[in-house]
């Protein structure tokens, strides 16, 4: 069963979630505070014509000329094998930057929109990115993991 973005705005309204919409490009933008990173977000939008729900996190970090780069990239690769609902794309903003977004895509098939199937992907991604994104910046920066994950 199909949704709109009314139906998820509505969903977040219910719950007092502060978004922005985006009228041009038919999304919702929800702000987040995750550590060590100023200004992230999370978009949420639809797909072949309501039947996919996605979530993403645009421009995690940029990777354009990082020495470590190969590394995170198999740091990443690891996490999405051990994480399969949780996917990383490495996305190209003009022709010198490229960036890793993180994304959801949810299949509704034949079931409505829930509540708890909104809120759930949210959170499972909120807490992902809480979890994994200070560790993988170090490991760019440095090209090891982190003395307490080790």
């Amino acid at each position: 069963m199909t949704t709109t973005i009314k139906a998820i705005a509505n969903l977040l309204e219910q719950e007092n979630i502060n978004y922005m919409f985006n009228r041009e490009k038919s999304f919702l933008f929800l702000g987040i505070a995750l550590e060590n990173i100023k200004e992230q977000g999370i978009v949420i939008k639809t797909l072949e014509n309501g039947d996919i729900l996605q979530f993403s996190a645009p421009l995690l970090f940029q990777i354009s000329d990082r020495v470590h780069k190969g590394l995170v990239m198999q740091k990443i690769l690891e996490l999405q094998f051990k994480t399969p609902l949780l996917k990383f794309i490495c996305s190209t903003v003009d022709t010198n930057k490229q960036y890793i977004e993180a994304r959801i895509d949810f299949p509704l098939y034949d079931d409505p929109l829930r509540s708890e199937d909104l809120f759930s992907c949210l959170n499972f991604m909120e807490a992902k990115l809480t979890e994994q994104l200070s560790r993988l910046q170090h490991i760019l920066e440095f090209g090891c993991e982190p003395l307490q994950n080790r």
